[in-house]
């Protein structure tokens, strides 16, 4: 073929049998080395000047598994394993996951990263001054700057330092800066309502938490200097401020400057039928907080003022009267006959507890009736008017008892057992004790726990009525000789649980109960000092 040399496709087999060869990449395609420098690098095969052998391609490779579910069953024999795609799934599925996450991250402007890098304070002081809430921010940043001065006034030692700044507790700025704003809105509006409103949910905001009470006293003062302003409501608005501030400054100790808004409280309800949002009267709220007004202040004074403190709670009973609310009259009852048995005016007492004694039985009120008979038995046991004492608590069993008030009925039984062992009627003092140590078991339906008090102190009165009620017939049985009286006393020294029948209460012989002048028997030391028996005798 005009002399060309021809391609090893043009050999006949019979004279060159290269089937078992493939000729090398430079033959094939007129020598180009770098393509062959490329197949050396990219397989790793090193080709002779034939070329390849066949070993190579009938080689029969494992399969390489494939970590992402790629098909393998329609790879037929003897052929090259299929590429592992694990590595460039992988790959793309984070590629997208990426593009996916990025995708859904909004935005983020300059402000937006302020909001996370900047204090809150920082952040709501510009956004005010930027919707020119200037007086907003101008009473925010007061607040700030005073707190900010007490605590460098105090110290570091002070205990303000532990408590936060205001611009470390976000929820109480974002509270200031929005009912402030709202506030500042009405202002321009000139809806005093409105902005007395706004001051004074930021001061019950605040009235809760006693590191906080200074800002409540500060918004129920601006909320007092906008309702003098108001005019359209008879005043309504002004009660509120006025109660509020009152009690913000008792909270905080100011006991005098809270009278004076709490007696406007009172003044600005009377004969209104104002009710607050839960219900109740404000007529009644203002009387009752400023009776315990006239109360701390009583407690306040020193106990060697006993005109001045008597004089607080007369006001706070001329005011109570006037309500005509138990709730708020009973307490002043009992402080009233309290203060006049301090002073020493026993008749004046004695007669405020009696009329305190019968309004409480008028209205079954048994906790001041309780309260009245303990007052009243003292004040007879003072006086040694123990018959009237007696009579009092006899009254109150049976009230107590008529109407199933179990838990009074249990003190009044201990009452009246110490009032008649303190007359020397030991007898019916154990029986009245027992009955007060056994009513809990006696009846059922009743909680143990409630009768705790009275219980236990009817437990002990028990052995004390017990060891007076057997004194005089022990004294008796030492100081006689007989042996029948020695033997009683070796028995009982033996076994001190029979002296009922050892000690008879009929070989006592004693006397009619007296009330007049009658003073509870202590031999003790008489039989002591007997030249026989006494271990207080000397010769």
């Amino acid at each position: 073929m005009n002399g060309i040399q021809p391609t090893y496709v043009a050999v006949p087999r019979e004279v060159n049998n290269t089937a078992d060869t493939i000729p090398s990449y430079s033959s094939a395609y007129a020598g180009r080395h770098a393509a062959q420098s490329l197949i050396n690098k990219y397989t790793g095969f090193v080709s002779s000047g034939t070329g390849i052998t066949c070993d190579v391609l009938n080689r029969m490779d494992e399969p390489i598994e494939c970590q992402f579910g790629c098909n393998l069953s329609n790879l037929a024999p003897r052929k090259l394993a299929p590429i592992n795609c694990g590595q460039l799934g992988e790959s793309l599925n984070d590629q997208t996951t990426k593009l996916r996450l990025r995708s859904e991250v909004p935005h983020l402007t300059r402000k937006d990263v302020s909001l996370i890098r900047e204090p809150i304070y920082d952040i709501l002081c510009r956004t005010l001054l930027q919707n020119g809430y200037h007086k907003a921010f101008s009473e925010m940043f007061h607040l700030y700057e005073k707190q900010n001065e007490e605590r460098r006034i105090a110290g570091p030692d002070s205990p303000l330092w532990f408590i936060p700044p205001l611009a470390e507790q976000p929820e109480k700025i974002k509270l200031l800066a929005h009912h402030l704003s709202q506030a500042e809105m009405a202002s321009r509006r000139r809806d005093h309502h409105s902005v007395c409103t706004s001051y004074l949910l930021l001061g019950r905001a605040f009235q809760d938490c006693p590191d906080d009470l200074w800002l409540a006293e500060h918004f129920f003062q601006n909320a007092l200097k906008v309702a003098q302003d108001i005019t359209d409501d008879d005043k309504l608005k002004l009660a509120t401020a006025h109660q509020y501030y009152g009690l913000i400054l008792q909270k905080r100790g100011q006991l005098d400057a809270a009278a004076v808004s709490l007696q406007e409280f009172y003044n600005l309800t009377r004969d209104k039928q104002w009710t607050n949002g839960c219900g109740a009267m404000l007529s009644q709220l203002a009387t009752k907080h400023l009776v315990e007004n006239y109360l701390k202040r009583t407690d306040q004074l020193p106990k060697e003022y006993h005109s001045d403190r008597i004089a607080f709670c007369r006001e706070a009973h001329s005011i109570a009267l006037k309500c005509d609310c138990w709730d708020i009259e009973a307490p002043i009852w009992l402080r009233l006959g309290q203060l006049l048995e301090e002073s020493g005016k026993y008749e004046e007492a004695l007669k405020t507890y009696k009329t305190y004694f019968e309004k409480a039985s008028i209205n079954e009120d048994y906790n001041h009736l309780g309260l009245a008979c303990e007052a009243l038995a003292k004040l007879c046991q003072r006086q040694k008017r123990l018959e009237e004492c007696i009579e009092h608590l006899q009254k109150f069993a049976s009230i107590c008892e008529r109407h199933g008030r179990w838990t009074e009925l249990g003190r009044a039984c201990q009452m009246l057992g110490s009032a008649y062992d303190a007359t020397g009627d030991y007898a019916s003092g154990l029986k009245w004790m027992k009955k007060a140590y056994s009513l809990p078991h006696m009846i059922q339906c009743l909680k143990p726990e409630d009768f705790r008090e009275s219980v236990e102190a009817a437990r002990i009165m028990i052995g004390v009525s017990r060891a007076h009620l057997m004194n005089k017939a022990y004294s008796m049985n030492m100081l006689d000789e007989s042996p029948s009286a020695v033997s009683r006393v070796i028995n009982w020294k033996s076994r001190p649980e029979n002296e009922e029948e050892l000690f008879p209460v009929k070989e006592l012989k004693l006397p009619p109960i007296r009330f007049d002048d009658r003073q509870p028997n202590r031999d003790v030391l008489k039989y002591a000092q007997h030249p026989s028996t006494g271990f207080l005798y000397h010769k």
